[in-house]
């Protein structure tokens, strides 16, 4: 037997699912419907855990650009580098030819 109320944003409701043999072995010394067991499922707590997840998938997006921006910034810093290097060169063979 299966039975769920209407969600209710913040509630807490009742879900019905036929017990294990086990489950009927432990619960023969309780008084009441041996043949069922009672799950709470709260909506707050699944809301709560879809906004992690999408905070984990934000965050390692953001990680991601972060270490794209890096490599770009790295790469930019060798280029103005050699650029240099190559400027020096070329004015130090210009001075060299003149003399």
């Amino acid at each position: 037997m299966f039975h769920a109320p209407l969600p209710l944003a913040g509630h807490c409701h009742v879900v019905d699912f036929p017990a294990s043999q086990d489950q009927n072995q432990q619960q023969k010394e309780r008084p009441g419907d041996d043949n069922h067991f009672t799950i709470y499922v709260d909506e707050v707590n699944l809301e709560i855990v879809d906004r992690q997840e999408e905070d984990i998938r934000a965050h390692q997006e953001e990680e991601e650009r972060q270490r794209l921006l890096d490599e770009i910034r790295a790469g930019l810093r060798h280029l103005v580098v050699n650029l240099f290097i190559l400027g020096f060169l070329r004015w130090f063979l210009h001075l060299r030819q003149e003399l």
